[in-house]
């Protein structure tokens, strides 16, 4: 049996409302957008051909108005706003092109629109690699390219997302691309992004990036400010929760919460 301190109990229900990827983290009961026609909820795509593992936003008629791929994230806005991100650009089997990015929607629930030919939609997501399939509704955009330097860096954010203080973003740096083998390394970083600033610091993830885990079927999921430590927090695939220290690169503690981490410890 473990024992944990106060806070350290607490680390893991500061990641219990924070975006984890789709299609596993939209499956939770009763997660749902507000929106002038009611609840908007969802579900998975089914079995279809181009349908696996993809997540529908539904109207209450339960006309689909969205459609998410893999590893999609999801935050609410000001209601009737909310905001989508994924990476865009992946050549698949874990390597990335020149061009890779972090794409930044805001969607207004209220405009969306019914998505009348589904099946199209679903085929024509893996030939564009967009990550997400609409037919209206979209009130922002902007690509952020992977290629960031650590650090500091100025980005320019649409005001639509002035309304968030931060966002805490995984991504993997293709700042290195050329000197990179990127089907073999990891290149894990943490953003911190801060829209109304203009503002993301890139931070290495050490840990991972050097550590000894299995990347193909280890990883981290999200990631969130812990309210009373100020630190970074966060789980994963495979992985025990952490608490990150200081300076954000490596962990401080290991909250061993997942009885299918890697070797039992976590790490």
């Amino acid at each position: 049996m473990f024992l944990f301190g106060r806070k350290e109990r607490q680390a893991p229900a500061s990641l219990a409302d924070v975006p984890g990827p789709s299609p596993w983290y939209l499956r939770r009961p009763g997660l749902s957008l507000p929106s002038s026609r009611g609840a908007l909820t969802w579900r998975s795509a089914g079995e279809a051909p181009n349908a696996s593992a993809t997540t529908l936003l539904v109207a209450p008629t339960g006309e689909p108005l969205l459609v998410l791929d893999f590893h999609c994230y999801v935050t609410p806005l000001a209601p009737p706003r909310f905001l989508v991100w994924h990476s865009e650009g992946t050549l698949g089997d874990g390597d990335y092109s020149a061009s890779a990015a972090v794409r930044f929607r805001v969607f207004d629930a209220d405009a969306l629109t019914p998505i009348t030919d589904l099946t199209a939609t679903l085929s024509e997501m893996p030939a564009e690699k967009n990550g997400v399939g609409f037919s209206g509704g979209e009130v922002a955009s902007v690509a952020v390219p992977t290629s960031l330097r650590d650090g500091q860096n100025r980005v320019d954010f649409p005001p639509e997302m002035h309304t968030l203080d931060e966002i805490l973003v995984l991504a993997n740096s293709t700042a290195d691309l050329a000197a990179g083998n990127y089907w073999q390394e990891e290149h894990l970083r943490i953003w911190i992004v801060r829209p109304r600033d203009g503002n993301v610091e890139v931070i290495p993830q050490d840990w991972f990036n050097h550590g000894s885990y299995d990347f193909a079927y280890q990883g981290v999921t999200r990631i969130a400010r812990d309210p009373s430590s100020g630190r970074i927090v966060g789980e994963g695939f495979r992985l025990d929760a952490f608490v990150l220290d200081k300076s954000n690169r490596r962990v401080a503690k290991w909250l061993r919460t997942n009885p299918f981490s890697s070797d039992g410890t976590g790490h």
